[in-house]
């Protein structure tokens, strides 16, 4: 959103919209209970991923970072050049290429998620636990509390009862309550 809506880059926007695209197209396949896209569909998505890129690349006036296009630029040059850095659109630019497999993951594979949003909730705790007290005191009370956090996330990422689970924890069985017929 950053590079779209601040720093006026076109190509983000674009890349931006089809991500959107896929998902929806994704979420509108579950409702028909498929569990993939169909290869035309991939093939014609991932083509226009790499189309974005290019388009992309041209605008900021770099090399594609597919490889074709021009690279004839500082090749063949034997004086040395203080390398420029480079900016945060082309860093960008250059990630959404090198880990396209990656970005297009939850396309490939639907039980990948489009965005990382749980990832991000179970980091909170302990981020807001570090903002209030400063610090864990003990290495040892930062392993209890990232186990506890973990037991809690596991609970409620697979709809049980959380109030249960602790209960379950103290009577021993908090590994049956998680994992029924585990034991």
């Amino acid at each position: 959103m950053f590079l779209s809506e601040v720093m006026g880059q076109a190509w983000a926007a674009e890349m931006i919209c089809l991500l959107l695209r896929i998902k929806k197209h994704i979420d509108y396949s579950g409702l028909f209970d498929a569990n993939e896209l169909g290869g035309e569909d991939i093939a014609k998505y991932e083509g226009m991923y790499r189309a974005i890129i290019a388009s992309g690349a041209e605008a900021l006036g770099i090399s594609n970072p597919y490889g074709t296009g021009d690279l004839a630029q500082n090749q063949g040059s034997t004086i040395k050049t203080k390398r420029r850095k480079k900016t945060e659109p082309e860093r960008m630019l250059i990630r959404l290429s090198e880990y396209e497999q990656e970005t297009l993951m939850f396309m490939y594979d639907f039980s990948v998620p489009f965005d990382n949003n749980i990832t991000e909730a179970s980091i909170r705790m302990p981020k807001l636990h570090q903002k209030i007290s400063g610090c864990f005191r003990t290495e040892e009370g930062a392993g209890v509390f990232a186990r506890i956090r973990s037991f809690i996330g596991t609970a409620k990422k697979k709809g049980k009862n959380i109030m249960e689970g602790i209960c379950a924890v103290l009577e021993g069985n908090g590994a049956d309550f998680l994992y029924p017929g585990s034991n």
